[in-house]
């Protein structure tokens, strides 16, 4: 689709984010992302007083020096700078953004002669080992459901699910009732669809199976109301409309905080918590770092390789805390 020659900066926006849609096939959260970071640019543009088609690389590099050091703030949200790891990204985004505005071949029939952003120094991401839960953690967590309900048995077959394949959040609640096969020989599996519409068959152990078919026969007919949908989990809750229809990601994290609080977790208690400690426990009992890999749905071994620093740094923990000489 062509602009005008004399495009704003929203058009510009949109074409980027329409490119990276059809062409490299983003996930829709990615992309959720990246136009977060691009608001933020065309904000920073605005105040500048110039389309960010004619932002210099010190604008930009004054841009994300402030988002560093005073953060982008959301109404009501307390004024802090933003995570490195945020940071980092939102670089890679504009870097990304400017490299499309250079090429010839991006459609709008106008191209920036400077790329601004070529020369942006890396970021470094700081990467934080995030803390597991304990297995009696989890056995804590499972059991907060009350399964006498039907909304109690989803949300303790999801929980269950988590645990046992590592899922994202966006995989897990995107399931179809095919997509689980209990049967299977030689064990029971799961085919979901994650990142770059990319497929993967995930192994499920026998207790997610029990909980996931005590759902399927007793929970979710009852939250369907005599609806129809094609997804596992489904809403329990909310306008007549709404009901039956695929759980959201809000939804689900919302009901994991309640049921952490009662179960006397930490306060930053997320989905990904729990695949951090699926990932974790697995390895801790010498799951090879390949399969784990593959299970998590990682292109880059390197992205899995961060579960062997958590590990080393727990042992060392342990050793330094039990050793005799320490």
């Amino acid at each position: 689709m062509r602009v005008s020659k004399r495009p704003t900066t929203e058009q510009l926006i949109q074409a980027y984010l329409r490119h990276l849609e059809r062409e490299d096939r983003h996930a829709a959260n990615t992309l959720k992302s990246y136009r977060g970071d691009l608001k933020r640019l065309a904000k920073f543009s605005t105040r500048e007083k110039q389309p960010a088609y004619r932002l210099k690389r010190t604008q930009l590099e004054r841009f994300l020096t402030e988002l560093q050091e005073e953060g982008w703030v959301k109404p009501g949200a307390t004024k802090r700078g933003l995570e490195s790891r945020s940071v980092a990204r939102t670089a890679s985004t504009i870097r990304g953004f400017y490299a499309f505005l250079a090429w010839k071949g991006n459609g709008l029939g106008w191209k920036i002669k400077t790329d601004p952003a070529k020369e942006l120094e890396k970021i470094k991401r700081s990467r934080k080992l995030m803390q597991d839960l304990s297995l009696d953690e989890v056995d804590k967590l499972l059991n907060q459901p009350d399964t006498t309900t039907a909304r109690g048995l989803r949300d303790r077959a999801a929980l269950e699910l988590l645990y046992a394949t590592g899922l994202r959040v966006s995989e897990l609640l995107g399931l179809k009732p095919s997509d689980v096969h209990f049967d299977a020989d030689p064990y029971p599996y799961l085919i979901c669809m994650g990142k770059g519409s990319k497929q993967r068959k995930v192994p499920i152990h026998a207790e997610a199976v029990v909980w996931v078919k005590r759902y399927l026969e007793n929970g979710r007919s009852k939250l369907l109301g005599g609806r129809r949908s094609p997804m596992l989990f489904v809403n329990a809750q909310g306008p007549t409309r709404t009901r039956g229809q695929k759980l959201t990601r809000v939804g689900f994290w919302m009901a994991l905080k309640g049921y952490g609080k009662k179960a006397g977790l930490a306060r930053d208690l997320s989905p990904h918590k729990l695949r951090h400690s699926f990932a974790t426990h697995l390895l801790n009992r010498g799951l090879d770092l390949r399969k784990l890999q593959e299970m998590l749905g990682h292109v880059k071994l390197s992205t899995t390789e961060l579960y062997t620093h958590i590990h080393s740094a727990r042992l060392k923990r342990i050793y330094d805390k039990h050793h005799p000489r320490k």
